[in-house]
């Protein structure tokens, strides 16, 4: 288990067999998001003040190299390429790492406040919430270009892709709701009302449900996909 520390640019490492600590890493200054890359093995760390993404080896948990992106990344998401796409919420940018060598392959415009990543493994495609333009960026993960757009609530920031219907689900923030998109067309099924200020998301395979985090009226939201209701 890998654990950013933001206040100390450190990543602890977690054994998850007998939950002790193995080590710490050096990272670099506000480390606020991770992912891990099974194609590679590899640990991404996404350092918000530093506009960098940390490379770390899973075998050793030492620092690869460090990748220059762009203006304050604050999340990761692995595509079915291997590659790793980064959101930057300052100028609403996403750029694309290749997991094998760390360089960039592209960076695209895609809105205003990029908060938030989800993958979808059926359509191949990497969305993005942008919290300032109240949408969703629709990537295609082939070339990664940007192929559309869906207009939410406000404040989109939390993403979850839902494969077992292949449905996406966006919390709005400001909006205390939850966007229902139907990934085959790219459009607004509904829109759940969830908790004040919903804030994260994920999904159970297992149970066929997803659930939202409400930051500030201290509940979780549970939303089942029989019907796509509100439990």
């Amino acid at each position: 288990l890998y654990i950013a520390n933001y206040r100390n640019a450190m990543l602890t490492v977690i054994d998850g067999a007998t939950n002790s600590v193995i080590t710490t890493v050096a990272v670099d200054s506000s480390p606020i998001a991770l992912a891990y890359n099974p194609t590679y093995n590899k640990i991404y760390c996404a350092n918000f003040a530093r506009n960098n993404v940390t490379v770390i080896d899973g075998a050793t948990n030492s620092v690869i190299g460090t990748v220059g992106v762009d203006v304050q990344p604050c999340a990761l998401v692995v595509d079915g390429r291997g590659n790793v796409a980064v959101a930057n919420r300052f100028l609403g940018r996403l750029t694309v790492i290749n997991g094998q060598n760390q360089a960039v392959i592209i960076t695209v415009d895609v809105g205003t406040e990029s908060w938030a990543l989800a993958y979808n493994e059926v359509d191949q495609r990497i969305y993005v919430a942008n919290s300032g333009s109240n949408n969703i960026a629709v990537i295609r993960g082939d070339n990664y270009q940007l192929v559309g757009g869906i207009n939410v609530g406000l404040q989109p920031r939390s993403l979850t892709w839902a494969g077992w219907v292949d449905k996406l689900y966006c919390a709005n923030y400001n909006g205390g709701s939850v966007s229902l998109i139907d990934c085959a067309n790219n459009s607004v099924l509904k829109t759940l009302t969830a908790g004040d200020n919903p804030i994260a998301l994920c999904t159970n395979s297992s149970d066929s449900k997803v659930y939202v985090a409400n930051y500030n009226s201290g509940t979780v939201t549970i939303i089942g996909s029989s019907g796509f209701d509100r439990r």
